[in-house]
Parts: structure tokens; C-alpha cells; sequence
């Protein structure tokens, strides 16, 4: 139990952005008008990934590069069919 109790609704604009380009993987959250941003690059993002056996024990690993190749398939496919 405390002796003191306080509430206070805060609201604020928030806005999520990733891009994905030839690089990696850019990010920007912008909080009301501040903006916090950061990027990672494929190799590097793999990198990570790998380290961290925690978060990504093997059989994760194994799901994340399947579905990567999934879409690098697809995106492959398109262009060789001539993309719209």
C-alpha cells in the first residue's frame, strides 16, 4: 500500500517506421515531435541474431531463414516475370 497515490494520463503521437532497402533495415519512432531512429545491416542483423542463443535457439534460426528465403523467392520470381 502506498501512501501516495498518483495518476496521469499522458497522450502523445506515436508513429512506427521500418524501411527495408539494399542495406538492411531502417527504423524511426517519432513521440510527439521527437524523432528516434536507428538501421542494421543484413550481415550485422545475422550477426546479432546468431549471438543471442537465447532469444534464438537453432530451430528459430532454421523458421527465420526459411521465411527469409520465402520471400527472397518470391521477390526473385516477380522480377523475373517481369514485375508490374
Amino acid at each position: 500500500m502506498s501512501l501516495i497515490e498518483i495518476q496521469e494520463e499522458l497522450v502523445s503521437i506515436i508513429d512506427i517506421n521500418a524501411e527495408l532497402n539494399e542495406e538492411g533495415i531502417y527504423t524511426s519512432v517519432y513521440v510527439d515531435d521527437v524523432e528516434f531512429q536507428d538501421a542494421i545491416g543484413w550481415r550485422e542483423m545475422a550477426l546479432h541474431i546468431l549471438e543471442d542463443k537465447k532469444t534464438y535457439p537453432n530451430y528459430i534460426v532454421k523458421a527465420i531463414a526459411k521465411k527469409m528465403q520465402i520471400t527472397a523467392d518470391k521477390l526473385l520470381e516477380s522480377l523475373a516475370d517481369g514485375r508490374e
